[in-house]
C-alpha cells in the first residue's frame, strides 16, 4: 500500500473491473466503454491488467474520443497478426483499427525476443522503436520524451502503456515473459513520471502483472510505484 501522498491532491474512482471471464469481444468492448466514459466525464484513466493485449480495448475508448497515439514501454513488438486472445498482438489490432504508424513509438525493445520481420513491418509503418543496447539503456528515457514531445505537437491524445516484461526480472520478476536483461527501475519510473507530465497523455496503463509469479509482491509494488510516478507527473502539469 502507498500513502495518500501517492495521489497528489487526486480523488481516486475505482471503476471495477472487467470479468476476464467475459467472451473476448466483450471484454474489450467493456474496456472501451469504461476508458471512454472516464475520459468523456473528464478522469484521467489509469488501467491494471492482464495480458497486454487489454491495451487494445484501453486504446478503443481513447480513439472514441479523439485522435489517438500510442507510446509502448516493452521488450517486445506485439504486431503478431492475430486476433484471438495473444498478448502479442496489441499493436497489430491498433494498426488495424486505424493507428498510423508515425503515432506509435515503442522504447525498452529487446532484439533477442522479436521477429525481424515484425520490425521491419512496424518501420515500413514508420514508427518510432527503440532497441536497448547494452550499457545505453537510459536512451530509452530520451527516447520517449522526445515521442511524447511529438504526439503533443500533433495534437494527439496519447495513450502511455507500459508492459512490467520491458523491466529487468530483477526488478519484475512477477510477469508472464520475464527477460534477464531490460530497462531498470529507475528508466522505468523516469518514464513514467514523463508521461505523467504530458498534457496529451490521456490514458496510462500499467500490463503483464502476474501474481503467482511474483516473489513477495515485488513487481506488483513496483507497478504502484510507477503509478505514483505518474501521478507525480500529472501533478506538474498546467492547470
Amino acid at each position: 500500500r502507498l500513502p495518500q501522498r501517492a495521489l497528489q491532491g487526486r480523488r481516486l474512482l475505482d471503476a471495477g473491473d472487467i470479468p476476464a471471464n467475459a467472451p473476448y469481444e466483450a471484454f474489450l468492448q467493456g474496456a472501451e466503454a469504461v476508458v471512454s466514459g472516464a475520459l468523456r466525464a473528464g478522469a484521467l484513466p489509469l488501467v491494471i491488467g492482464g495480458g497486454h493485449d487489454s491495451s487494445y480495448g484501453v486504446y478503443r475508448g481513447l480513439a472514441a474520443t479523439g485522435k489517438a497515439a500510442a507510446l509502448a514501454l516493452d521488450a517486445h513488438l506485439d504486431v503478431r497478426p492475430e486476433h484471438a486472445p495473444n498478448s502479442g498482438n496489441p499493436f497489430f489490432r491498433m494498426i488495424e483499427a486505424g493507428l498510423e504508424g508515425p503515432d506509435l513509438a515503442q522504447v525498452g525493445l529487446i532484439r533477442h525476443v522479436n521477429a525481424e520481420e515484425h520490425e521491419t513491418w512496424l518501420r515500413l509503418k514508420g514508427a518510432t522503436l527503440q532497441f536497448l543496447e547494452p550499457g545505453r539503456e537510459s536512451e530509452a528515457v530520451g527516447t520517449a520524451k522526445g515521442a511524447l514531445a511529438a504526439f503533443a505537437q500533433r495534437q494527439r491524445r496519447v495513450l502511455a502503456t507500459v508492459d512490467l516484461d520491458a523491466i529487468s526480472a530483477a526488478h519484475a520478476p512477477g510477469v508472464s515473459a520475464l527477460n534477464p536483461w531490460g530497462l531498470d527501475a529507475s528508466a522505468a519510473l523516469a518514464i513514467a513520471k514523463a508521461c505523467g507530465a504530458c498534457p496529451a497523455v490521456a490514458a496510462f496503463d500499467l500490463m503483464e502483472l502476474a501474481p503467482p509469479l511474483d516473489r513477495d509482491g515485488q513487481t506488483a509494488k513496483l507497478a504502484a510505484f510507477l503509478a505514483a510516478a505518474f501521478l507525480e507527473g500529472a501533478a506538474s502539469r498546467p492547470s
